[in-house]
């Protein structure tokens, strides 16, 4: 059960808010501005937008005459800082409604473009338990999830990522670590099911790609777990967690993590999960550049 050395630590986007609940704000938002301006409504084709990924800024230019204005730069300011109409999920409000002893909620604002901190103001402004804490550069996930656990004042430490559905298993995870110091879900558990019977192209590759680099870091790290980059994870925080060197600034800080508790011979648990791979998702599998990116990153994190 939580108890008062429980500190919980949320990825922001489809873990307290829907991510998808932003991009339809930001567009209803966006319509808005088109319409007083030019008496243009595209309200009809916002959900068309967002559930097939068609591009609302093509559409927005693709009906504009040649004297109404398109600058991009500005339709995408309205889109990253407008104060967004979102609210937490139910599932989340019943969550913190039930907790009833100390615990203290850390996010960390990335200093990203796309209107986090507008919504970081409007989660702050609903408890005084939430700790927001704001980077000057935006350097990375790793980086701000190791920055907030830094920050943190109790021993057990949750994490959650983003656009992961495994909130239900999260009293397993806290459960598990009355017995163990490192629990977390894994997918390739010969218990846990994918439950899409069909796969697109990309989600595809996009697991292949995850066995790939799995198979890079089995061979050359002391780690014999399949899913390393685990959606929800707890673990007791050491001691000399502050002192610890961690390489990762953006993507292997679980692995790192892993790593960590497997040299120091801890006990870890994992646990199987019902699970879907997203069939489209802000990770972008064909960019060279950023799987270049990650490759070299895994490369520090091998050789240190």
């Amino acid at each position: 059960m939580i108890n008062n050395n429980t500190h919980i630590v949320f990825d922001l986007d489809d873990t307290l808010y829907k991510e998808i609940d932003f991009v339809k704000s930001a567009y209803n938002y966006i319509n808005n501005y088109i319409k007083s301006r030019y008496n243009i409504d595209l309200s009809l084709h916002i959900h068309e937008c967002v559930e097939d990924g068609i591009n609302f800024f093509d559409l927005i230019k693709s009906r504009l005459n040649q004297n109404q204005s398109f600058p991009i730069e500005k339709y995408l300011e309205l889109y990253r800082f407008h104060y967004p109409e979102i609210n937490l999920s139910n599932d989340t409000v019943k969550f913190l409604n039930k907790i009833s002893i100390k615990y203290e909620i850390i996010i960390i604002d990335d200093c990203s473009n796309d209107g986090t901190f507008y919504k970081l103001l409007k989660i702050k402004s609903k408890s005084n338990k939430i700790t927001i804490i704001k980077n000057t550069k935006n350097i990375g996930k790793s980086y701000s999830i190791i920055k907030g656990i830094k920050k943190s004042n109790y021993k057990k430490i949750i994490l959650i990522d983003a656009d992961l559905p495994y909130f239900y298993k999260f009293n397993n995870v806290l459960l598990g670590l009355n017995k163990y110091d490192l629990v977390m879900i894994d997918r390739r558990h010969k218990k846990s099911k994918n439950l899409d019977t069909k796969t697109n192209s990309y989600q595809f590759f996009r697991i292949k790609i995850g066995i790939i680099f799995n198979k890079i870091i089995r061979l050359f790290l002391p780690i014999d777990y399949k899913d390393t980059q685990a959606g929800l994870k707890g673990f007791i925080k050491p001691n000399n967690f502050s002192k610890l060197n961690f390489v990762s600034k953006r993507f292997f800080f679980d692995l790192e993590l892993i790593l960590f508790f497997c040299l120091m011979k801890k006990k870890i648990k994992t646990i199987p999960v019902n699970f879907r791979v997203s069939r489209k998702s802000s990770i972008k599998i064909f960019d060279l550049n950023k799987n270049i990116e990650i490759l070299k990153e895994l490369l520090k994190v091998i050789s240190k």
